[in-house]
C-alpha cells in the first residue's frame, strides 16, 4: 500500500505519521510535485507512486527514478529533515543534481524489523522480491501438495523444483547468485 500527507501537513507529523505504521509492506509518501503550475501534492503524487513502484520489475529499484513531468518540489527540505524522513520510514522525493525530481530512496514505512525480519524489509525492491519469490515457489510447488511422496525422491523433486525458480531468478538479476 502506498499511502501519505500533504505538504501542507507539518513535517515532523508526516514523519510521525509513517513511523506509527511500521510495516514492510506499506511505503509512506511524504512530499509531493510541482508539473509545470499543477500542484501534485498529496493523492495525486501518491497515486503516481503507487502506480510506479508496481510497474517496477523486482529486479530494479526506484531509487532516483526521476517521476514524469515534474518540474519542482512542493516544499524544499534540510539534510537533517531527509534523514529524519528515511529513519521513520518516510519515502521522499528530491532534486537532482540536474534538476530532475526523483525517489530520494526506495524505503518502507518499517522502522523497527520485529524478531523475524532483517532491515531488507525496509527497502521496496527487496519487499517485492521476497514476495516474489513465495509467489512463483509456491505457483510450482503447490500442485505437488498431496501428489509427492514424502521419500527421498519426492523430497528431491520438491527441492529442485523450487531450486528451478532461484536459479530463474538468479538469471533474471532478481537473487545473487548461489540463492
Amino acid at each position: 500500500a502506498v499511502y501519505g500527507e500533504k505538504t501542507s501537513v507539518a513535517f515532523a507529523t508526516r514523519a510521525q505519521h509513517a513511523k506509527s505504521f511500521n510495516d514492510a509492506k506499506g511505503v509512506f509518501l511524504g512530499g509531493g510535485y510541482m508539473a509545470g503550475t499543477e500542484n501534485k501534492d498529496g493523492v495525486l503524487a501518491i497515486c503516481y507512486t503507487a502506480g510506479l513502484i508496481a510497474a517496477t520489475p523486482s529486479n530494479q529499484g526506484i531509487v532516483h527514478t526521476a517521476v514524469r513531468g515534474a518540474t519542482d518540489l512542493c516544499e524544499s527540505l534540510t539534510y537533517e529533515q531527509y534523514e529524519d524522513a528515511i529513519s521513520s520510514g518516510m519515502l521522499m522525493l528530491s532534486m537532482s543534481p540536474d534538476g530532475q525530481i526523483w525517489y530520494d530512496s526506495g524505503i518502507t514505512t518499517l522502522v523497527t524489523p520485529a524478531d523475524d525480519q532483517d532491515d531488507g524489509w525496509k527497502k521496496i525492491r527487496r519487499v517485492k522480491t521476497r514476495f516474489e519469490i513465495c509467489d512463483r515457489l509456491d505457483r510450482v510447488l503447490a500442485p505437488k501438495v498431496g501428489k509427492v511422496s514424502a521419500d527421498k525422491d519426492g523430497i528431491a523433486d520438491v527441492i529442485q523444483s523450487g531450486q528451478r525458480v532461484l536459479n530463474a531468478m538468479v538469471s533474471e538479476g532478481k537473487l545473487m547468485d548461489g540463492a
